[in-house]
């Protein structure tokens, strides 16, 4: 089996916690190796144990945001530095054809647009940038684009990457209607091999959970269970 990663809005973690972990007890056959999540609300000495995963974990210190990266115990990975100035953890997978570098993101929906950190990140190679970046583009189906989805455009086209959106809504208001939040881009030389689509279940949030497979596996070890990292701070997040 290869690589399987989930990406999900979670809304707060803690409210949705009892969803979510039984979501991964069901699942259990069907191996998750790792998965992102944004808007946590994490704060402090507020935790969530995840059996079987180990936690990359970035709180904000104001408002809600967050995120939690977990990493199945057996795999191989390390930490990625990011630019301290936005929502981002990345972690480093080793396969059996080529380490991979995934960054779980959350930008906020304000005046911000990191233009120059979502740059940084798109330097590295063999990317999967994953998460909720409320950023609107007709290439993942938003009528009217915004300025971070122009970006997001160029940033692509710059650094030679694939949107892996099939036009399927992440998102839905309480109204019901329904946009595209969740996006997942990767180097081109990944494309092909990868796979993408949303659970018929929000876990509780208002975001649908995604789901991204890739055509490799993730090197393990017998290391020891690690049930959570030291905890990051983002000190200028709006």
């Amino acid at each position: 089996m290869g690589l399987k990663i989930m990406q999900w809005n979670a809304k707060g973690l803690m409210a949705n916690k009892i969803e979510f972990l039984n979501y991964l007890n069901k699942e259990k056959g069907d191996k998750t190796n790792l998965i992102c999540i944004q808007e946590t609300y994490l704060k402090g000495d507020k935790n969530i144990e995840v059996p079987n995963f180990t936690q990359q974990r970035k709180d904000r210190p104001s408002n809600k945001g967050g995120l939690l990266t977990l990493i199945k115990n057996n795999i191989e990975f390390k930490q990625i530095p990011t630019p301290l100035d936005i929502e981002a953890i990345g972690t480093q997978i080793i396969t059996n054809q080529k380490a991979i570098n995934i960054f779980n993101v959350y930008i906020p929906p304000s005046k911000e647009t990191f233009e120059k950190q979502l740059d940084e990140i798109f330097q590295h190679s063999n990317i999967i940038l994953t998460g909720d970046l409320n950023a609107h583009h007709p290439l993942w189906n938003s009528p009217h684009p915004n300025k971070r989805g122009n970006i997001l455009e160029n940033l692509m086209e710059k650094y030679d990457c694939v949107l892996l959106n099939t036009g399927q809504p992440t998102f839905q208001t309480h109204k019901g209607a329904r946009s595209t939040l969740d996006i997942t881009i990767v180097s081109k030389n990944l494309a092909l091999n990868s796979n993408w689509f949303t659970l018929n279940n929000t876990l509780g949030s208002d975001h649908q959970p995604t789901i991204i497979t890739i055509d490799q596996k993730a090197k393990t070890s017998k290391r020891k269970p690690k049930w959570q990292l030291k905890k990051s701070r983002l000190e200028k997040i709006p």
